[in-house]
């Protein structure tokens, strides 16, 4: 729903933060459910870790570009 709000309210630009905002919500849902099996919930964090770091990384170069251009 939020891609969609976004889709709209940014004349059809949707970032890549927003996706990987979305796909941290939805493994840390897995891992509410999947909480008993913990191979799984083991690598469920490591996705989640790996998804932060490109959002971080993301973020860090998205402003050096930024600032460069300006």
């Amino acid at each position: 729903m939020s891609l969609v709000r976004e889709y709209f309210v940014k004349d059809a630009h949707i970032s890549m933060e927003s996706f990987l905002y979305i796909g941290v919500t939805a493994l840390i849902r897995a891992i509410l459910v999947y909480h008993d099996q913990t191979n799984k919930t083991l690598l469920l964090a490591i996705a989640i870790f790996f998804l932060v770091m490109a959002l971080t990384f993301y973020r860090y170069f998205r402003s050096l570009i930024k600032t460069k251009s300006n």
